[in-house]
């Protein structure tokens, strides 16, 4: 697929949704998300095609990965040179943005700190025909996430990203032999994260065709966010992980029966030897454990957040 192309449609995966995994889950986050009334959740979350208009901001609120698009932002970003300024558009806007998404509005917290990391100039979010459109809704709460992430980690994301009304300039990026070498092996390294994170591939079509609960698999969001770490500062990296991974509170309630580890959609609980363990990297903080668990015995916290107990 071309820089230039749009990243794709919703891609609904019903293996992946809360509810079709646990018919008791509450989770209604992209219900919640979508502006257009486009999203049913009569048992399992459901897309009106005819009300849909592709904004795109139910795959930014979805933890699962049930709702994504349809191609993976991470190598499209990747394969601009380093000597381009980035630039994100929409599909319909009528000039020709250096990278084409379907709405700025499918950027999460997770996108816009992997693109804060990726570059230290700034981004320009061309938005020129956005105050019109349709989705107009969804990217204003893009830019709250934007103003969230700046008010939790107090670093400039504000700053860094430009919503503009005209595509710029171009600027070629200029590097000594020390920051030459500093980008490559950043990109090195970040293809390696996404990769490894990344885990085995799911069969698509069989998780679409009903409820498989072996399909585990890390959602774009998450990937996105191992890629970003080993990018931004150590100072950063912490920051973002504390802000947006997790962490299990584990009461004496737990009988080790890991149930919690087979509903899981991410893979994040492990078995061990007596109680679950879990895989921050893979964990999206979807409590689904939570809701699942008999014994009320698991707690989901954002990784920075202080326990304050089961009671």
């Amino acid at each position: 697929m071309s820089d230039r192309e749009a990243t794709g449609s919703p891609r609904l995966t019903v293996s992946r949704c809360l509810r079709a995994r646990f018919h008791e889950s509450r989770c209604a986050r992209c219900l919640d998300e979508c502006v257009h009334g486009a999203i049913h959740l009569d048992g399992v979350v459901r897309i009106d095609g005819e009300r849909c208009r592709g904004c795109m901001a139910c795959t930014a609120a979805c933890p699962s990965g049930a709702l994504e698009v349809a191609s993976d932002f991470l190598p499209i970003v990747e394969r601009r040179p380093p000597t381009d300024a980035l630039i994100l558009g929409c599909t319909r806007h009528p000039h020709e943005p250096g990278i084409r998404v379907p709405c700025l509005g499918m950027l999460s917290e997770e996108h816009l700190v992997y693109l804060f990391a990726s570059r230290p100039e700034p981004i320009s979010l061309v938005a020129a025909s956005c105050a019109e459109c349709e989705n107009a809704p969804a990217v204003e709460r893009m830019k709250d996430r934007l103003l969230r992430l700046q008010q939790l980690t107090l670093l400039p994301f504000a700053d860094r990203f430009h919503f503009v009304t005209v595509r710029p300039e171009t600027a070629e990026r200029r590097y000594d032999r020390r920051s030459f070498f500093t980008e490559v092996r950043n990109k090195v390294v970040s293809q390696v994260a996404g990769t490894v994170a990344s885990g085995p591939a799911s069969d698509p079509e069989r998780a679409r065709s009903g409820v498989d609960f072996s399909s585990k698999r890390i959602p774009q969001r998450c990937r996105l966010l191992a890629a970003a770490l080993p990018r931004a500062t150590p100072d950063q990296a912490r920051t973002f992980g504390d802000v947006l991974r997790f962490r299990m509170e584990l009461s004496e309630s737990c009988d080790g029966c890991f149930g919690c580890v087979a509903v899981c959609p991410t893979g994040a609980l492990e078995s061990s030897s007596k109680v679950p363990r879990l895989n921050e990297a893979a964990c999206t903080g979807c409590e689904l454990c939570t809701e699942f668990c008999l014994e009320d015995a698991i707690r989901i916290h954002p990784k920075g957040e202080a326990a304050n107990g089961l009671g």
